[in-house]
Parts: structure tokens; sequence; C-alpha cells
């Protein structure tokens, strides 16, 4: 029975090969009026990248890498300005000591006396400090423009190192870009 079938499938796949055959013969004998005209086309030009070692960043474009992506990349601010300057980690109880930093926050408050003073969180990639600015040293920098993300070089006492660096601001240089 199986035989049969199959060869009643190849006889109706033959008759309609023949059929198509039929066909498509006056289709074949008809040849091209004209053939198209090619053009020949041009080679692409092939691009060149050059690869640069460093990509010069601006401290403004740093900061701003560290906002969108949580960390500095290819090196923190402070190390910028660091010439001169002790690591966070390094001072010590009662030490005079002069450090870099970005100003992560601010908290400006009005005193007693009507004076305004403000409390600085600054990174230097080695640790978090809060430095404290009294009212006389506030006045002389606040029309600097100082702000979060700002760098600053600073002359400081140390107040504590444990369990947190707290440090007092006797001067405060802003590191501006040329």
């Amino acid at each position: 029975m199986k035989k049969c079938i199959i060869e009643d499938t190849k006889k109706t796949l033959e008759k309609l090969i023949q059929n198509l055959t039929k066909e498509l013969a006056p289709l074949e004998e008809l040849k091209l009026r004209r053939l198209p005209a090619l053009k020949l086309k041009e080679e692409p030009v092939k691009i060149t990248l050059s690869r640069n070692s460093e990509i010069e960043l601006t401290l403004k474009q740093l900061v701003e890498q560290a906002h969108y992506i949580g960390c500095y990349v290819i090196a923190h601010p402070a190390q910028l300005i660091s010439n001169g300057c002790e690591k966070l980690t390094s001072v010590w109880k009662g030490q005079r000591a002069k450090v870099c930093g970005v100003v992560n926050a601010i908290k400006i408050i009005t005193t007693r006396t009507g004076k305004k003073m403000a409390f600085l969180e600054i990174d230097d990639s080695t640790a978090i400090a809060d430095v404290t600015v009294f009212s006389s040293l506030w006045k002389k920098i606040k029309e600097k423009g100082i702000a979060s993300g700002s760098l600053l070089r600073l002359e400081v006492k140390v107040e504590s190192e444990e369990p947190a660096i707290k440090l007092m601001a006797e001067n405060i240089n802003i590191y501006e870009e040329n």
C-alpha cells in the first residue's frame, strides 16, 4: 500500500514538472533586448581611528562623572592639587595640616550673634572629613563661589580623628581651572 502511494506521488510530481517546463520554455527563449547599464562604484573610504593614551578632563567633567556613575574613573580631583597636602587618613588630633579635597556637602548656619558660618564635608579619596568654617573665614570665601563639587586646599587644625575626622579651617583656597 505504501508503494502505491509513493508511485502515485512520483507520477504526480513528474506531471507537474513537465507542465512547468512547458510553461517556462517560451520565457527562456526570450532574450533581453537591452542590458542594464551598470555603474562602477567607488571603493568606500576607510576610516582611520586615532587612539589617545590619555583624555584630558576638566574638574567639572570629573565631578559630573563621579556624580553620574558614583565613582571617579581616572583619578580623584584632589590628586590635581595634592602636592604638599597630607592625606586625611594620616592626620592626628592637635596637628596643623594642609589637606586637599572635594566638597561633598555644605551646611550654612546663622550663629546666635547673627553671623553666618559653615560646615563642609570634604573627600580626598582616602577619607571623608567634616570641616568647621567659622564666620570670619566664611565671610572671606563665600564670595568666591564655594559650592558642592569645589576643589579646596585647606589649612586646618585637626580636632579629632576617631571615629570621624573633624577639622577646623584656618585658611581655604578654592582651586579654579584656567
